[in-house]
């Protein structure tokens, strides 16, 4: 059975649910993603738990072929792009560095609280963490 798409408004605005577990907002043309968790099998690697390592291979198609389908003109990472910055080799980084031009799209990221300390450049960044007051 074909997995289909769930779409629906809030207020004004139409927003499409996709099987990818992606959203779309069609009339500005945003694809929405979250919890990505780069990184992870080789996080949880390091520390003696054994994971294959073929998930940060199936998220970066998983991400291609919902850009391919939906020509978004802005990817947004609501957070959690990476499991840990102590996970992210050279090829990982270049990988993720390489996003926008590859799917030739805007990429920003949201900051997730397992992105902080990760530097990465060519993505916007967003830091909306809350802050104590004074």
């Amino acid at each position: 059975m074909k997995k289909s798409s769930f779409k629906f408004s809030w207020e004004d605005t139409l927003l499409e649910m996709l099987p990818s577990r992606a959203l779309f907002l069609p009339e500005t043309k945003e694809l929405l993603i979250c919890d990505i968790h780069l990184g992870k099998a080789e996080y949880f690697q390091q520390n003696g738990i054994p994971l294959t390592n073929n998930s940060d291979k199936n998220n970066f198609a998983r991400i291609k072929n919902i850009v391919k389908k939906y020509s978004p003109e802005k990817l947004i990472i609501l957070g959690d792009l990476f499991h840990s910055k102590y996970s992210i080799d050279k090829t990982l980084k270049k990988n993720v560095e390489d996003l926008p031009e590859l799917l030739k799209t805007n990429v920003e990221l949201v900051l997730g609280n397992h992105d902080v300390g990760c530097a990465i450049k060519n993505i916007k960044i967003f830091d909306i963490r809350k802050t104590k007051k004074p």
